[in-house]
Formats: structure tokens, sequence, C-alpha cells
């Protein structure tokens, strides 16, 4: 399975912490099969049931899912193990990454789902935190581990069949969320997005809750519009550029962002103006690297993901103009900026 890794540049500087890290690395135990419950979670007669059906389901949908529960973490890191587990498991077929791991830390209540790029576009990391906290997490509350694990690998395997998961339920206090009908009948007012987004739609997301919006372009530059995405190429710039200055004045600076892709064959130097432009309007933009996925079209004929010095130059320029408006992904308290981990805008100060 492949995952994101980070470059380390200080070797000298980083070594003493490297060796700590090192002396508490928890060994990644052997891949036994599916079902690797080295935690004692699941009587023997129900672990022996999911790994058959785990296998039936690898064999209908070439999707390959595995469950590995250890009694500790030992003082690890959950998503260094977790990352460690899936580089020497290779789960999923060579070439897609379509696999994840279900991984349970028994004594340390912890658990996490690392999924593989191929399945992101299946499995995105909100869907698994839903399986995580409203599957999994009440069940193993209660006691019942074999039925909470069960239950999440049934709800993994519903997603990948394209169900979707219960919607929540809402509560009288906190504020409205808005249901998945409610999401569809607003977006279909607005079809294509963002062709316009007057006062009342922007309001009407802050309204629901929301403290900031992403109105994603992808591209500056028409022509790579009209490569990559040639539906949404068909929606003027000038729209969009109306749809963030409207989202700008009702939810304000910074609280605005749009995903610019890195490596789509656009000009840098074009690419970081267009980011300050974008900047100078109020809008962030989250600068990320393209990456082609196994499988698709441009994985097929041959496109790459940009080199580490182009995407280091671009997010470099970027970040610098950031700074200099006081600008950070941080502070837009939720979406893609804020996270950040599709890129490196972050560490680069941005």
């Amino acid at each position: 399975m492949k995952l994101r890794t980070a470059r380390v540049f200080g070797l000298a500087f980083l070594l003493a912490p490297t060796l700590i890290s090192l002396a508490l690395a928890l060994n990644v135990p052997p891949l036994r099969g599916r079902v690797n419950d080295y935690a004692g979670l699941m009587p023997a007669d129900r672990a022996q049931a999911l790994e058959e059906r785990l296998a039936r389901f690898e064999s209908e949908t070439g999707h390959q899912i595995a469950l590995l529960t250890v009694p500790s973490l030992e003082g690890d890191s959950l998503e260094d193990f977790s990352i460690r587990v899936a580089e020497t498991w290779k789960i999923g077929k060579k070439g897609f990454d379509n696999g994840a791991i279900l991984l349970i830390a028994r004594d340390d209540r912890r658990l996490r789902i690392e999924v593989g790029y191929g399945f992101e576009g299946v499995l995105p990391d909100a869907i698994a935190n839903r399986i995580i906290n409203e599957v999994i997490t009440p069940r193993f509350r209660s006691g019942d581990y074999a039925g909470g694990i069960e239950a999440g690998v049934d709800s993994i395997l519903k997603i990948t069949k394209g169900e979707a998961l219960p919607e929540r339920s809402r509560g009288a206090a906190g504020p409205h969320l808005l249901s998945k009908d409610e999401i569809i009948r607003f977006a279909k007012q607005y079809d294509p997005i963002p062709r316009h987004i007057d006062e009342q739609a922007a309001a009407t997301v802050r309204d629901a809750g929301a403290t900031a919006i992403g109105i994603h372009v992808e591209s500056l530059d028409d022509g790579v519009r009209r490569r990559w995405m040639p539906g949404k190429s068909s929606v003027p710039m000038a729209d969009y550029e109306a749809a963030w200055d409207e989202a700008v004045r009702v939810f304000g600076r910074n609280r605005v962002s749009t995903y610019l892709l890195v490596g789509l064959g656009e000009d840098a130097d074009e690419l970081i103006a267009g980011a300050g432009r974008l900047i100078d309007r109020g809008v962030y933009p989250f600068v990320v690297p393209f990456r082609p996925m196994g499988g698709t079209l441009a994985a097929r004929d041959g496109v790459t993901a940009p080199s580490t010095d182009l995407l280091a130059y671009v997010t470099a320029g970027v970040a610098e103009k950031l700074r200099a408006a006081g600008m950070r992904g941080a502070d837009q308290k939720a979406g893609c900026a804020a996270c950040g981990a599709c890129g490196v805008l972050k560490t680069a100060g941005g």
C-alpha cells in the first residue's frame, strides 16, 4: 500500500530524536491472513467467519481489506505504526493500492483505518472517521469488541458497494447540520457549481454552521482546464471570481479556499502569480501536488506526479505571499485548507 511520505532534512539535528523513536517502534506482526487478531478480541469462530467474508469480498470486487488488533502500541505512535504496517503488508493489488487496514490497539483504546491511495476515492477520511466514531466505538464502549469489528468491516464493505452510512441524528441543540438530501437539493440550484453563488446561497451554508467554504478551480490556466477538466472548464473563470468574491463577503477573508493542483502542465511562475491574485481577493490558494492514481487514465498515459523541485518552488512562492498577507490555512478552522494534509503548504509557513 503506497502512502504519503515526508522528506526529512537536518539529519544531525534529528538524530537523537530518531534514535529514541526507533527504540519505541513496535514491530509489525506477520500478516497471517485477512483477520489478524493478535489482541484476542474475537472468538475463533467469528474471526474465521470474518476471514471468509473478506475473502469473498476480495474475489468479487478486487479490493483487499485486512484487520489487525494488537494488545498495545507499547509507546509507539498509532499513525507511525499504521503506516509501517501498511508498507510492510502491502494490502491492495500492486499498481492499484486498493486496500484498507482496520487497526485496533486494545489497551491504548486507539483505532484507525489506514487507506491506500487507490482506495481514497471510495473510502475518504471523513467516511472512515464516521465508521470509527459512529459504528465501532459505541460497541467497544459497551464491551462488544467482536460486534464493533464486524459492524465496522460491514460498513466498509457497504461503502465500497456504493451504499451510504445512516444519516446522523439531529440533536435539539447545536448548529444545524445539512442532511444529504438538503445538500443535494441545495447543490442542484447552482448546477454547475459555481455558476452562481448569491447572498442567499452563501448565507445558507454559513447559517447551517459552516465557518469556511471551498470553491475549487484546480487550475487557473484555461488550457490546462480544458485538457484535464472539460466539464468544469465550461464554467468561465469570471464566474469563479464572482463566486469567490461573494463568498469572501459573506464568510470573510481567509475563510474561502480553492485547490490549485501542481503538475498539470501549468507554468510555475504563472501559478504563483495567480495564487497571489487569489490572496488579494481574500481566497486561500491550497496548493497540492497532482498524484495520478493507479488504474486511472492519467496513470495509463504515463503522467507522473510533479518533481520535488517544482513542488518546492511553487509551495515556497505561494507561502511567501500568504505570509505577507497574514493568511494561514489553520485560521480557516475547517475544510481541506485547515487540514493541510494533502500538501506541504503549512510546513512552508502558509
